[in-house]
């Protein structure tokens, strides 16, 4: 998250004083940026700008509720009792303005699930060109081995860890905390 002084930026850096008569005023604008990467929007569903753009009221405010708030400093130790800054206040508001579809209640675990095995196979894929350098260098290659043939390889290469009972008790657990949302 980043909050910054528009008209301070524009008068040290930018010097694009046309944002004045876009803004009608010349002080007290602000910009708050929230930073979301895909991997957490891809866990809660969101995969596209057409689903961004759907839900992002939603996400506004969970981030600006729930994530990060900037208040005034109170006597109270609890800074989560400290009012809202007059500039949060004003984001709230807007936010408010925005449409709220339930995002948290539209969530679909099998967009959760989609989004693990897309993970897994990213990191398999790594690991299988990892394997491919390795191969490569033992056998003194100077081309990489291809995808293909590397596949090929890895049922003679696994026998030796495999052993069928510890894959069946290691799966079925794994199966039961997957269910468990875990």
């Amino acid at each position: 998250m980043r909050i910054y002084d528009k008209v301070a930026e524009i008068t040290q850096q930018s010097e694009k004083h046309w944002f004045y008569d876009l803004w009608g005023q010349n002080k007290d604008v602000w910009r708050v940026e929230f930073q979301v990467r895909r991997p957490h929007l891809k866990k809660i569903g969101v995969d596209g700008l057409v689903n961004l753009h759907d839900f992002k009221g939603d996400i506004l405010r969970e981030l600006a509720i729930n994530h990060t708030s900037l208040r005034q400093p109170t006597g109270d130790s609890n800074r989560s009792r400290w009012p809202y800054h007059p500039l949060w206040q004003s984001l709230l508001t807007a936010i408010s303005q925005e449409t709220q579809t339930g995002l948290i209640e539209t969530f679909q675990p099998e967009k959760s699930l989609t989004y693990v095995l897309d993970h897994q196979l990213r990191s398999l894929y790594g690991d299988l060109k990892g394997l491919g350098a390795l191969l490569s260098v033992m056998k003194g290659k100077n081309e990489p081995i291809s995808l293909e043939n590397i596949i090929e390889k890895i049922p003679k290469l696994l026998k030796s860890k495999h052993h069928s009972i510890l894959w069946i008790n290691d799966v079925q657990k794994r199966m039961d905390k997957r269910r468990m949302g875990q």
